[in-house]
């Protein structure tokens, strides 16, 4: 997932549109702190780790995989 991350980040603003490129990192600021958000739970209340947070980013992060699909689909025509 590193590698994913890694060359999205390199090839985003090479290939694709501005706004894609920043939707790219603002989506991944809000997967950050959703997982920071997620571990301050865990250790203030001593709670099992909050699983919706961990669904959210996993859902930003497919949210921004479909897109980068969809605009590789569209670069072929």
């Amino acid at each position: 997932m590193l590698v994913c991350f890694i060359l999205s980040a390199v090839l985003f603003q090479f290939l694709w549109s501005a706004g894609l490129y920043w939707g790219f990192w603002i989506t991944f600021g809000i997967s950050v702190i959703l997982a920071i958000v997620a571990a301050a739970r865990m250790i203030q209340f001593k709670e099992k780790l909050c699983y919706w947070h961990a669904v959210l980013a996993g859902l930003c992060s497919l949210t921004w995989l479909v897109a980068a699909d969809a605009a590789v689909e569209l670069a072929e025509f």
